[in-house]
């Protein structure tokens, strides 16, 4: 190594985050190396008796395996749709609107009709990182 490659290095803040991400590289590495069997298994049983091996996927697997038990935040999320287009403004493209409900949906957006009981000076203090709807 150079001693130019060397300078940059020690520069560099990464050496500082590398190994704590470490361990996470390791078991994500190790799951997809594991080998696969071939007899079916229900993936929820499946983590659940991985979850010691790999606890921070067995985490992600839980939550986004998991069923909601009511059908609540789908309806949510239509007639967020049903608010964003309607007979005025029709003609969005699929990506915009996709990408309008996800920051609505993630809180990212707000709709000051929402907010009566707040005044200017605290949206202009509180939502700094917010997109605005008037």
């Amino acid at each position: 190594m150079s001693n130019r490659e060397t300078i940059a290095l020690e520069d560099d803040d990464l050496g500082i985050y590398i190994n704590e991400d470490e361990e996470e590289f390791d078991e994500l590495d190790s799951y997809l190396e594991e080998r696969r069997s071939n007899f079916k298994i229900r993936p929820l049983d499946y983590w659940a008796a991985n979850r010691d091996k790999y606890s921070i996927l067995s985490l992600l697997v839980r939550k986004y395996l998991q069923i909601p038990a009511t059908s609540a935040p789908s309806e949510r999320f239509f007639s967020l749709g049903a608010l964003i287009i309607s007979k005025l403004r029709n003609r969005l493209n699929k990506d915009t609107f996709e990408m309008i409900s996800l920051l609505k949906s993630w809180g990212f957006i707000i709709d000051l009709e929402e907010k009566d009981d707040i005044t200017s000076e605290e949206v202009n203090n509180n939502t700094q990182n917010f997109f605005i709807i008037d």
